[in-house]
């Protein structure tokens, strides 16, 4: 369908129609060419990892305060005593944190991998 010029003139007039024309469009069957898992992590090299080490979470960093410490766990903030998958943070350092599940602890370093179950 070709749109009228009565249309075409709002468009130029009202950027918030243009918008909603793009919207529109993407539930009007539109598709785009890649989707997002298909797309290559620029800042990680090597080859792709599988999906089951993928799932393991990472530290990505410790917020450092005697008070109240934060882990940044996949980028989200953890406090001591919360649980990140089946593992329940029991200490944060400057540089690490333990980790328990049932009877085993771990300590995980900034930039590795919690453990697997």
């Amino acid at each position: 369908m070709v749109p009228s010029r009565f249309c075409l003139k709002g468009l130029r007039k009202n950027p918030l129609l243009r918008i909603g024309l793009l919207l529109g469009m993407g539930l009007c069957g539109v598709e785009f060419p890649l989707e997002a898992e298909e797309l290559r992590d620029p800042f990680m090299f090597g080859p792709r990892q599988s999906i089951d080490s993928q799932a393991q979470a990472l530290l990505t960093g410790i917020l450092w305060d005697m008070k109240s410490p934060l882990a940044l766990v996949d980028g989200e903030p953890v406090r001591l005593g919360q649980r990140v998958g089946t593992w329940q943070v029991i200490a944060i350092q400057p540089d690490s944190i333990v980790v328990e599940q049932g009877l085993r602890r771990e300590t995980v370093r900034t930039g590795d991998r919690l453990p697997a179950d």
